[in-house]
């Protein structure tokens, strides 16, 4: 295994930059140091890519009206020979009796697709679907190439509990021994708020967390609300303070706040359903002052793209990601927090130090291969490829 290794870290030391010097003892410790199978899967994708380039590629979808099953058109012709060379269908598929046919099989083509690129897995080709299926290999193999320079940098953590949060994914993942146990949704930071890639150690909940306003977010958007209507505030559980003494919102001149563009209090939203870090945040040294945290506003999980926090990462299951940090601590404290996290228990803001600190990593991947072996490609939404 370890020759096999030192051959595939040995291809991606090719990828690197002529300007970029790394010695080779180096770049191998760098590969043996990450998944075997993250390494190997993409490698050999890479390999499959690179053969599909050398026999021609694959023909471009035209774009034109969304097409479901039984849908009769030219285009379906050229949908099943391009799910063939990506392997959504079975070579059969293109001498199928009726080429132009969106039949079933075609329909669990484009899900397999869909699937693939995290698109909505709905069997319909729509205009995002055609796109993706006319990005061109070459640009697929650049894409390849990209994750397998990133990877040689992503630390092993094979034999303990990890927190993984993928951004382009908009995913949260846990492993428990290189195992996968539990998968969420996210929402990751605006492409101009980007959240930082990262690796530390989850080691505090904070239970019913109060919210301490920026001061960046405290002028975009705080403070236009609190100028429109100065009640605003208070019905969102906003405290205005000057350094620890509170002021009220109705006896301050917002116009001439608004029109210096600088709020001189800091905010302080308390504890409760409607706070922005929802019931509980996960909390890990960093010097980007990121976290992980819950949120009340659960519907944006349901969108596709979900690129909309300022930098911090929204976990859609909190509670299972609390069980999970939690598995070696006391079982009667760890139900307590579970149910607080819940809405149910305590209601005060408790720090809880977990018994050992548990891995996160935040990584940058648009293409990897899962735990099933099916090789998956993400939009590169802050344009990092």
């Amino acid at each position: 295994m370890f020759s096999v290794l030192a051959v595939l870290c040995s291809g991606i030391l090719a990828l690197e930059p002529a300007n970029h010097a790394v010695s080779r003892d180096y770049a191998i410790t760098c590969c043996s140091a990450t998944s075997r199978d993250e390494i190997i899967g993409l490698q050999g994708a890479l390999l499959r890519y690179q053969s599909i380039l050398r026999t021609g590629g694959w023909p471009e979808v035209p774009a034109g009206e969304p097409l479901g099953l039984g849908s009769i058109d030219p285009r379906v012709r050229i949908v099943r020979q391009r799910l063939v060379r990506t392997g959504e269908l079975p070579h059969s598929a293109v001498i199928a009796r009726s080429p132009e046919m969106f039949d079933g099989q075609v329909v669990l083509g484009v899900r397999r697709f869909q699937e693939r690129h995290g698109l909505s897995v709905t069997g319909v080709l729509d205009s995002k679907t055609a796109e993706a299926m006319s990005v061109p290999v070459e640009e697929r193999i650049r894409q390849l190439r990209a994750n397998l320079w990133r990877l040689r940098w992503v630390p092993a953590e094979n034999h303990g509990r990890l927190v993984r949060v993928n951004v382009p994914a908009y995913e949260v993942t846990l492993y428990e021994h290189g195992e996968v146990v539990a998968r969420m949704r996210a929402v990751v930071g605006r492409v101009d708020r980007p959240t930082p890639v990262l690796f530390s150690e989850i080691n505090i909940l904070e239970v019913n967390p109060s919210w301490w306003v920026p001061p960046r977010i405290a002028r975009e958007r705080i403070l236009p609300n609190a100028a429109r209507d100065p009640d605003w505030l208070r019905q969102r559980g906003y405290e205005l303070r000057d350094g620890g003494t509170p002021v009220d919102p109705g006896k301050v001149d917002w116009s001439q706040v608004e029109e210096k563009g600088r709020l001189p209090y800091t905010i302080r939203q308390r504890p409760g359903s409607g706070n922005a870090m929802g019931r509980v945040k996960f909390i890990f040294p960093n010097d980007r002052m990121i976290y992980l945290h819950d949120t009340p506003a659960r519907g944006v999980f349901e969108r596709l793209r979900r690129d909309l926090s300022h930098g911090c990462v929204r976990v859609q299951r909190p509670v299972v990601l609390a069980r999970f940090l939690l598995q070696h601590k006391e079982e009667e404290n760890a139900e307590a927090v579970l149910a607080a996290i819940r809405g149910e228990g305590f209601r005060a803001t408790r720090r809880i130090e977990l018994p050992a600190p548990v891995t996160i990593q935040i990584v940058y991947l648009t293409a990897w291969v899962d735990e099933r072996g099916v090789l998956q490609f993400r939009t590169d939404v802050y344009g990092k490829d």
